[in-house]
């Protein structure tokens, strides 16, 4: 079940947060950000963070917890923060590392596409490509 960020799961949420970054909860807790978390019996099983600009989103981070992956989690979560999105803002952007296959995969098969290339722009020297997908509903 896919619900909207409640302070009822704020410990879960930094848990699973810190398999990705230690300082996850100063970084992506912050209020400005939308929350959609993956919820199965009562536990958090994978979040995407979103971030709302007058006239688009940024995905700022889709996690999922290792014990979970490759159960459909991440495309369920896009999947629904995509039916939510509003015509007004029908952009959504995001950027991933050129070397994270899965992720690629996933955005492609959601439609998005590559249009810029960020150089060396993570601290191992990879490369980020931004990635965009246009969203209207009829």
């Amino acid at each position: 079940m896919i619900v909207q960020y409640d302070k009822k799961y704020k410990d879960q949420i930094v848990n699973l947060g810190r398999q990705y970054d230690l300082n996850f909860e100063s970084k992506y807790l912050i209020d400005i950000y939308k929350k959609y978390l993956y919820i199965d019996n009562q536990n958090v099983l994978g979040f995407l963070i979103i971030e709302e600009t007058v006239d688009e989103s940024n995905v700022i981070l889709l996690y999922v917890d290792k014990n979970n992956r490759r159960k459909k989690i991440a495309s369920y979560l896009m999947d629904y923060f995509i039916s939510e999105i509003d015509n007004s803002k029908p952009r959504i952007l995001l950027e991933v590392s050129e070397n994270n296959n899965a992720a690629i995969y996933l955005y492609d098969k959601f439609g998005f596409k590559v249009i810029n290339v960020r150089k060396k722009y993570y601290s191992d020297g990879s490369n980020a490509l931004v990635m965009e997908r246009m969203v209207l509903h009829e």
